[in-house]
């Protein structure tokens, strides 16, 4: 099997992957994913399931496939229209076509007005930004605090959270060793002068997932008590993990829900690329479930055998295999009815991570009878 795969690009690695065939099982998965790993390279930990029932929105840009000739070897990128370009440039480095299908679109939330107010406080400790989405509603809320100019005690989740805070002229303070809320929360220094913490943070949240269930009421949520103070500009979607960790630590958060995540608008363009994909690439649970609602998922027998299309919307089969950003798009997966062995992520969220993962979901998707490049195959 092995000397089947010997491929000198990524192109070559990609047909071997969709075109080869392969038993259906656990085992010759991760034979093909390491044959296209010798592209990829390998992370420290790798992922793999089924998870979804999904849908897609946006306006879609159709590029063409390499590969097999048939429906396969392309990726949905699901993300707000024109926030998808690093993954795709990624991806066309490394040989592989992509079409952006947004699923997500974001507006002003309750609380928005609410934040040049709070960012003028002199005595907070830090804000805590989560997601280039959060920077870029707390830099518009930065320049209408009339502060611009005095350092601020930002501490930001990730690299690209990060990235989009230094693009706007503040450079963080603080960046965990995981791009999670959990990790955020238990790492985060505590000023010299609070008293030591000796209580660990709660559970999971990672920011890139921060659609999830709503906390926080008008005017936002805070907690009572006389700890460091902590601004938490959130979505308000996003899961109150981070601020329940915080809190367990002695610092006092208020969370201000300033943008929402919606879904994205298809048109038929959109749903004829999101119909013709054989892998989604999700950053946030809201696109998973935008996706499962519209799309389907894949549900699997047992290994991955037997693998079906299954639920979606008036475009229906859906047979999309889930490459994440991180863990918590594929524990929203799991939820919406993956399978675990066409669920695809790093240990660590990371636009390099997760382009990985897209290289070893494509390099899966002949094991998965329901997905667009087998029945392509197929018809052909």
């Amino acid at each position: 099997m092995r000397s089947a795969y010997r491929p000198s690009t990524t192109a070559v690695a990609l047909v071997a992957a969709a075109c080869l065939p392969l038993a259906v099982s656990f085992n010759s998965i991760r034979i093909a994913h390491e044959q296209h790993q010798r592209h990829f390279g390998r992370s420290p930990e790798w992922h793999s399931g089924i998870i979804g029932r999904g849908e897609t929105v946006g306006h879609a840009r159709p590029s063409t496939a390499r590969g097999c000739a048939s429906r396969g070897a392309e990726v949905a990128l699901t993300r707000e229209a024109g926030k998808n370009g690093k993954l795709a440039k990624l991806l066309t480095d490394a040989g592989i076509s992509s079409v952006e299908v947004p699923c997500i679109a974001h507006q002003d939330g309750p609380d928005l007005p609410l934040l040049p107010a709070a960012l003028a406080d002199p005595g907070l400790a830090y804000v805590v930004v989560t997601s280039p989405e959060a920077a870029k509603v707390f830099l518009a809320g930065w320049a209408k605090a009339g502060v611009p100019g005095v350092p601020v005690p930002v501490a930001c989740v990730g690299k690209a959270t990060g990235d989009a805070l230094r693009a706007g002229g503040v450079s963080p303070v603080f960046t965990p060793s995981k791009a999670t809320g959990e990790t955020l929360a238990a790492e985060i220094p505590l000023p010299p002068s609070a008293p030591a913490d000796d209580t660990a943070a709660a559970a999971a949240a990672p920011s890139e997932a921060e659609e999830t269930t709503g906390a926080g009421g008008e005017g936002g949520s805070s907690s009572p008590g006389g700890g460091p103070r902590v601004l938490y500009p959130a979505s308000a979607k996003a899961q109150n993990t981070l601020e329940s960790g915080l809190r367990a630590r002695g610092f006092e958060v208020r969370r201000l829900n300033t943008y929402d995540t919606v879904p994205a608008t298809w048109d038929e363009s959109a749903e004829a690329a999101a119909a013709g994909a054989s892998v989604a690439a999700f950053g946030s649970p809201s696109a998973v479930k935008t996706w499962a609602a519209r799309m389907g998922v894949v549900a699997a027998g047992v290994g991955g055998a037997g693998a079906e299309g299954s639920g979606g919307g008036e475009s229906g089969g859906g047979g999309a295999l889930a490459a994440c950003i991180g863990e918590t798009s594929a524990r929203a997966c799991r939820e919406a009815g993956w399978a675990e062995s066409a669920i695809f992520y790093p240990e660590k969220p990371g636009m390099e991570g997760w382009a990985k993962a897209v290289g070893q979901a494509l390099a899966a998707v002949e094991t998965f009878p329901s997905s667009p490049a087998k029945a392509g195959a197929s018809a052909g």
